[in-house]
């Protein structure tokens, strides 16, 4: 009885949290989605907009609850690095109000400096990079060590963009993500890259062209005219996710055979599938890295572990060419 009546009042609390506020500026950490349409929605249909789901809101507040957290840890940290590290807490100081130009705003986390030896005996504080922290779950952590990786995802991807208007806006060329392990916060890790001019130039264009969508939409819509939006996208994995769908409304397109199933069991089994995804996922990450860790033929004694290996061989053959299906399962679009 005691359970449910909790269960009842986290989501009370979390419902409280989900707020939806008018937005009359680019978010930095959205400009790099892939839609335009829906970053344009986000200036001019934002009270329509679905609310977040309950147990992705609960994932975005335990991230704003550790961060805190996280900032006490990493300022310890950082003065038994060497060289020595400090994380400076500040809105960013932008270069000719260089996002604010273009209507874009954020939060920067702040920017790491590092203590360097300047002259002889001297040493002085320097700027390094832009610092933001992303917290991750086990999965997440272990699948991100480098910039490439996070194209793994549309969230993660949207990270790039967020740190290199950071950097140019603060004149740096260290974009730094600080990635933090939710299960054990003493697990951290540094993901950096550099400033691409050419990539931050082209957000910056990009926002440029959704204040011109948002200007042209607002006298249209007074004036009774159909508004006149970006082009819709046709990727049904990130279309699911988009708070926007039921009123973009993208036209679901198929091979010419697409059928309605009542299978109760089929369906039961997707929903299974999608909730031992994760956990497979990272077993494979796993299993990866032991392969390339590992000297086939060479028996080994790791902790409680004992690790043998027998030569198989296997006989050549030729395969001719065929046609095979490729299957991709994606969440239903209501």
């Amino acid at each position: 009885m005691m359970n449910e009546a909790l269960q009842q009042a986290l989501e009370k609390e979390l419902t409280t949290k989900r707020k939806q506020y008018p937005v009359h500026s680019n978010r930095i950490s959205s400009l790099d989605d892939k839609c335009m349409r829906k970053l344009v929605y986000y200036r001019t249909e934002w009270d329509k907009q679905k609310p977040t789901d309950i147990g992705l809101q609960g994932i975005f507040e335990t991230g704003n609850e550790l961060e805190p957290v996280v900032s006490r840890i990493i300022t310890s940290v950082g003065l038994m690095s060497t060289p020595r590290f400090r994380i400076i807490q500040q809105q960013a100081q932008t270069r000719d109000n260089l996002l604010e130009k273009h209507n874009i705003v954020g939060h920067i986390d702040g920017v790491m400096e590092v203590r360097e030896q300047v002259v002889q005996n001297i040493e002085q504080w320097v700027r390094y990079g832009v610092l933001d922290v992303k917290t991750a779950s086990p999965y997440t952590f272990n699948a991100f060590d480098g910039k490439d990786d996070l194209n793994k995802f549309s969230w993660s991807k949207r990270w790039i963009g967020q740190l290199m208007l950071y950097a140019l806006a603060e004149n740096l060329e260290k974009c730094v993500i600080l990635l933090v392990n939710k299960t054990n916060i003493y697990q951290m890790k540094l993901v950096e890259f550099d400033l691409d001019y050419d990539y931050a130039e082209g957000l910056i264009a990009k926002a440029e062209k959704i204040n011109s969508y948002v200007e042209g939409i607002g006298p249209d819509l007074r004036k009774g005219l159909e508004p006149i939006y970006p082009e819709r996208i046709h990727d049904y994995e990130h279309c699911t996710n988009c708070p926007f769908q039921h009123i973009c409304n993208p036209p679901l397109e198929s091979s010419g055979n697409l059928e309605l199933s009542d299978d109760a069991e089929l369906a039961e089994l997707l929903v299974r599938r999608g909730e031992l995804k994760e956990p497979v996922d990272e077993y494979n990450k796993i299993d990866k890295r032991l392969k390339q860790m590992l000297v086939p033929g060479q028996d080994l004694i790791v902790g409680s572990n004992v690790i043998m290996w027998t030569k198989i061989l296997r006989k050549g053959y030729t395969v001719q060419d065929t046609e095979y299906f490729k299957r991709k399962i994606l969440d239903k679009i209501d």
